[in-house]
């Protein structure tokens, strides 16, 4: 019944329109447990700042409603070249110090400045900017839109904007199975991924499920960064024989507490032990950057055409024991990558 009822789905988004559609995922390459989380974003339940942030599904930013600092909005250490916006964000002022640049820091109470010298404390703008880099496609699912900005004090001067969705407030799971189908960005500087890190709040550990930079859409990266162990961070490259741009793709990755397994359109790409600094509740992230120090992606240039979009079809996530996680026939693994 349930795969009589997904075909009936397909066949009627196919008929809908000339517009490409959101296919529904298949299941999952690997035994799991039960669904425990799941969007196929017929709508986008994302915080407004109205309720309590764990009221939606989706935060737009990092840490929380009040956090003014850069690091709510960017990633600088990554050398990001832009903001996540929302809607309801009204900028931040006084978020520049006296030398012009952000300051990382969070919002003071206090007055603003009234006279040279005296102190200036960040604090909300005026009023909502209304900036949206989120959409509902007629195709289905979600997209994440980045653009060119025109640099002001209130947005910290960054020169691009784009989204965020994270599910620090909603949803944290330790041990999974994770999967999104989404059709990624081309162009230089285009930087998305899918990824956790604790539910604590500490950083490290971070599991990559994916990364790609938009400048090579036939590559993409799956990496571990932790503090338990040396190195402390390892990606693996996977190349793909498909062009990650052209059309939707399954990106999955696995952790258990002995090993983490990633996997594209259901084959297995990259498997290795567990870091011990994994054996938590992570949450879920989906973004789309602009630009990064990483080589790998770089920074917009002249052949980057705007806004870069980020379609996401569907996030789903089940619950995984603990013990290794089942392989995959090596004819199986061999189809996804080239």
């Amino acid at each position: 019944m349930i795969k009589r009822l997904r075909l009936a789905a397909l066949r009627v988004c196919l008929a809908v329109a000339a517009l490409p559609c959101a296919p529904v995922l298949a299941a999952p390459p690997i035994p799991v447990g039960p669904l425990v989380f799941s969007d196929h974003f017929t709508s986008l339940d994302m915080d407004d700042l109205t309720g309590t942030p764990g009221s939606h599904r989706w935060a737009p930013y990092f840490g929380s409603r009040s956090n003014l600092s850069v690091g709510n909005a960017s990633l600088p250490g990554n050398g990001e070249a832009q903001v996540y916006l929302y809607p309801q964000f009204a900028g931040v002022l006084c978020g520049l110090d006296a030398a012009g640049r952000p300051q990382n820091v969070y919002g003071r109470p206090g007055p603003a400045a009234s006279a040279p010298g005296a102190p200036c404390y960040t604090r909300p703008g005026p009023a909502p900017l209304g900036y949206n880099p989120f959409s509902l496609p007629p195709g289905g699912g979600v997209r994440i839109s980045a653009d060119r900005l025109s640099p002001t004090p209130l947005l910290w001067n960054y020169r691009y904007w784009s989204g965020l969705l994270s599910t620090r407030y909603s949803f944290s799971q330790r041990y999974g199975y994770v999967e999104v189908r989404a059709r990624l960005p081309r162009g230089k500087g285009a930087f998305p991924a899918v990824w956790m890190v604790p539910a604590n709040g500490q950083w490290p550990p971070e599991l990559d499920g994916l990364e790609a930079g938009g400048g090579d859409v036939r590559t993409v990266f799956q990496s571990v960064h932790t503090s338990a162990e040396t190195p402390r961070s390892t990606t693996r490259a996977v190349r793909l024989n498909f062009d990650a741009s052209a059309g939707w793709h399954t990106y999955g990755f696995a952790w258990s507490d002995q090993e983490v397994v990633w996997y594209v359109d259901g084959a297995e790409t990259a498997r290795r032990r567990a870091p011990a600094d994994f054996d938590q509740p992570f949450y879920l992230m989906i973004n789309l950057a602009v630009g990064a120090s990483w080589g790998a992606i770089g920074q917009p240039d002249a052949t980057t055409r705007f806004p870069l979009n980020f379609d996401i079809a569907s996030v789903e996530v089940w619950r995984l024991g603990a013990g290794p996680i089942p392989g995959l026939a090596p004819a199986a693994a061999a189809k996804a990558v080239g």
